[in-house]
């Protein structure tokens, strides 16, 4: 958080989607303590992903976002989240997803389930919320990367509330109360199996 209390500098990647200093910075922080921790499990990292060859022998490797919304993170808005994943044979076993302007982590695994924990370690069990009968579904729609796919996706589902948010935080959301529709490669993250329609 103290580069984002400052001026940083920003760059763009080859795809033109831009990459800060805190991109980098995080993604230095996670992989060099992810290596002390599991010296045996390849890492998969959004942001140095050419060092990724395969999964170890049991078919696991941590996959990270270091900075996921970091168009939110320039705007300054809090809605950006860092996201650390185990897979194991190619299924996300563990996650967390940590909300640094909130001061929260959102942590589950299999066998184990999905809490909040907040600044002071109380950690909070959560589920997703069911939906009632005949209420409108509450869609929760990144800011920066709506376009003709969530139009023709909410034309479909019917009566909705559209609720837009940056990325990240819109999956922190969704596991303390709500439902979504969203991109395949955010889902191992957070543990959410793949869904074309609710």
């Amino acid at each position: 958080m103290a580069i984002y209390s400052r001026s940083f500098s920003i760059i763009h990647k080859a795809d033109q989607s831009p990459l800060t200093e805190a991109d980098t910075a995080a993604n230095e922080i996670i992989t060099e303590r992810l290596r002390l921790l599991t010296p045996d499990i390849p890492i998969l990292s959004e942001e140095s992903f050419e060092a990724f060859t395969t999964p170890n022998a049991q078919g696991r490797y941590w996959l990270v976002d270091p900075l996921d919304g970091t168009k939110e993170f320039i705007k300054r808005n809090g809605e950006f989240t860092v996201n650390i994943a185990l897979i194991e044979h190619g299924k996300p076993v563990l996650g967390v997803v940590g909300v640094p302007a909130c001061d929260i982590l959102y942590v589950g695994a299999i066998n184990y389930g999905a809490f909040l924990v907040d600044a002071d370690a109380k950690r909070t069990r959560i589920r997703v919320a069911q939906r009632a009968p005949d209420t409108p579904w509450k869609v929760v729609s990144s800011r920066s990367h709506a376009g003709d796919n969530l139009e023709a996706y909410l034309a479909h589902l019917g009566e909705h509330e559209l609720i837009p948010m940056g990325v990240r935080s819109s999956f922190a959301w969704l596991r303390r109360v709500k439902r979504i529709f969203t991109r395949v490669w955010d889902q191992p993250v957070c543990g959410i199996p793949p869904r074309r329609k609710p």
